[in-house]
């Protein structure tokens, strides 16, 4: 192990490579194959090539050192994509179950570098090839495939390939008038506008309202909210607003007499699980807003999540009531309104768990109509 990290680190006067040194006894307890099947090294000019966010060196340093078998069939793949030339692809591969992915080609792909959730196309090709269907995946296995047939078809679509749209009624385009979208890249909620359209246009269950809404309004496309150039809470009343910052999570925040803090796992397209931060009380969300309680010894910048808001916060929406956190009581969220020069419209900016099952968001809104929190003008904290 040792002398694997002092040649990996370019140590002076390391021995030369030290592939296979070990002999008979590291191979008996070996959990996954070689990154080349044959055994070989990776091809030298490959060696620095980065693949899937790691040089093939690194990956073959790793494929000798892992204990997990579920992973190998990743490291088989990844030898494919650094150059090994004769690396099997898998009898019970997503393409052998669910039909090639644009081809049996790299070179059938039309967009090989295109990202689609989360992955290149190329990449997508080469799971599908090489990472074995799975009927009933468990949890971990789902990071590594797809999840249904249906899932490949959608991804496919996304890279410019497959069978097309399905024949019946689905969500649609992301923009209500069915244009197409301003900003396709723009991130939200983990994922692009283009990746949210790419569902979209697959989901044939009720409530593409409530699925697509506010995303669509995030992405750029005219959702019919008329800004009337200054801000009242009653204005977020019937709308989502989404925030997400990786592909694990994606949180929605809905505000009016149904209005919910929810959280969603993006493992992967079949992950539907959703956790349940809280729930706001009133008809309205200008009946649920309250003076804001900065924490103790806080500088008025207020606790977990809102560092990058700069203005005046001008009260909170409070969500409570959610889904049980073990000896942490139930989950709680919290919706910081902090008026900002030149927000045009209300906006996450930031959304932090500040302490255990307890959530700060921070929404950037316009100059407020009044002068303060409910009319009184009370609760005004400056940042």
């Amino acid at each position: 192990l040792y002398a694997d990290v002092a040649y990996g680190c370019a140590c002076p006067g390391t021995r030369g490579r030290p592939m296979g040194e070990c002999g008979p006894l590291c191979q008996r307890v070996r959990t996954c194959g070689p990154l080349c099947s044959d055994g070989s090294p990776v091809p030298g000019p490959s060696r620095d090539v980065l693949v899937r966010s790691d040089t093939c060196e690194s990956w073959e340093y790793a494929a000798r050192y892992e204990v997990h078998p579920f992973i190998c069939p990743q490291y088989v793949m990844t030898g494919a994509m650094c150059g090994c030339t004769g690396n099997p692809t898998r009898d019970d591969a997503w393409s052998s179950v669910c039909g090639e992915f644009c081809g049996p080609s790299l070179d059938d792909v039309p967009h090989p570098g295109r990202v689609v959730l989360g992955k290149t196309c190329e990449e997508w090709h080469y799971d599908a090839s090489y990472l074995p269907w799975l009927a009933d995946p468990k949890e971990g296995d789902v990071l590594l495939s797809f999840g249904t047939c249906e899932s490949l078809e959608i991804i496919e679509h996304g890279c410019g390939c497959g069978r097309g749209l399905p024949p019946g009624p689905t969500c649609g385009r992301i923009c209500p008038d069915g244009g197409p979208l301003p900003d396709p890249s723009r991130a939200v909620g983990g994922r692009t506008c283009s990746d949210w359209e790419v569902l979209s246009s697959f989901d044939d269950e009720p409530g593409c309202g409530d699925r697509y809404g506010g995303i669509s309004e995030v992405c750029g496309c005219d959702a019919g909210h008329e800004q009337a150039g200054c801000f009242d809470p009653g204005q977020l009343d019937g709308r989502t607003f989404f925030y997400g910052d990786s592909t694990r999570f994606q949180y929605s925040l809905s505000f009016g007499p149904d209005g919910r803090f929810a959280q969603q796992y993006l493992w992967n397209l079949e992950d539907k699980r959703v956790i349940v931060v809280g729930y706001s009380g009133g008809a309205s969300a200008a009946d649920a807003v309250s003076s804001p309680k900065p924490p103790a010894g806080a500088d008025g910048a207020g606790g977990g999540g809102d560092a990058d808001a700069d203005g005046t916060v001008r009260g909170e929406i409070v969500f409570t009531g959610g889904f049980p956190c073990g000896r942490y009581g139930t989950r709680t969220g919290v919706v910081r309104l902090v008026e900002t020069d030149g927000a045009a419209r209300p906006e996450i900016v930031s959304l932090t768990e500040a302490e255990t099952c307890r959530y700060v968001a921070v929404m950037n809104v316009p100059k407020f109509c009044d002068g303060g929190v409910g009319g009184d003008g009370d609760g005004l904290m400056q940042r």
